[in-house]
This record gives structure tokens, C-alpha cells and sequence, in this order.
């Protein structure tokens, strides 16, 4: 039911309860933007939808149909995907995930999505341990030079 306002005090009062919201749902939306401005927040964002969806069963389900299925066309969707900026290192790359996923899927079978993850993350860390220790090693060759 809509309130009618009848005088004026009840117009300003009404305008202030109304600014009082707005106010309120703008410091609100800038607290939001400043999280995800936040790029640790981004990241674990990611992370988070990222492992809600290899442990949803369906989800996984349907994507392994799907890669399974691709014979080769996952090669020439991949750079479409990307934004095709003509980066050749980016098309390499979805070319090779073109070739790789389809065995690793079969390879993998009806593995439980949470022992993929796990093994997704050892992979993972494995690979930062790596980007690390190549880092140290540029870094110290740099120091003796």
C-alpha cells in the first residue's frame, strides 16, 4: 500500500530516511569493491569456485563428457576461447590442452573428484616449488655476476 505524505515535515523526514539507505547500501557496495580489489581475496574467490566445482560430481561428470568426446575440436575452440589475440604462446598452449585432456580423462576414469583435486594441488605445488627454485637460482646467478 503506498503512504501518502501529507505535510511537509513528513516529506523531510522521509527524504532523510531514504538518504540514510542509500547511504548505507553505498558504503556497503564500496566495502564489496574493496574486497575484490583485494587480489588475495580474488584468489581465494577462484580457488573456492573452482574447487566446488570439481567437487560437485554432475559438474565433473559433464565436463569429462564433454573432453572425452572433443577428438581434436578442444584444439581449435581453445584459441577462440582465449581471445585469439594472436599470442602464439597462448594458441601452443590450448593446442597441447587439446591434445593432453582427452588422454588424461581416460587415463583417469571414474576417479573421485576430491583424490583429483588432491592430486591437482600436489601438481600444483610441485610446480610453484619449481618456479621457485628457478627464481633463486636466476637470482643468485645475477649476485655472482
Amino acid at each position: 500500500m503506498i503512504k501518502r505524505i501529507t505535510s511537509l515535515d513528513d516529506l523531510v523526514a522521509e527524504k532523510a530516511r531514504l538518504k540514510a539507505v542509500r547511504d548505507e547500501r553505498v558504503d556497503r557496495l564500496e566495502a564489496h569493491w574493496n574486497k575484490v580489489r583485494d587480489r588475495e581475496y580474488r584468489h581465494a574467490l577462484i580457488r573456492n569456485t573452482i574447487s566446488d566445482l570439481i567437487k560437485n560430481q554432475g559438474t565433473w561428470q559433464l565436463a569429462a563428457s564433454v573432453v572425452k568426446g572433443s577428438s581434436g575440436w578442444l584444439t581449435l575452440l581453445g584459441p577462440m576461447l582465449s581471445g585469439g589475440k594472436g599470442i602464439l604462446g597462448k594458441r601452443w598452449l590450448w593446442a597441447g590442452l587439446g591434445l593432453v585432456i582427452p588422454y588424461l580423462m581416460k587415463r583417469v576414469g571414474n576417479m573421485e573428484p576430491g583424490k583429483i583435486m588432491e592430486e591437482v594441488g600436489v601438481t600444483v605445488d610441485r610446480v610453484r616449488a619449481y618456479m621457485h627454485e628457478r627464481r633463486s637460482a636466476r637470482n643468485a646467478e645475477e649476485q655472482d655476476a
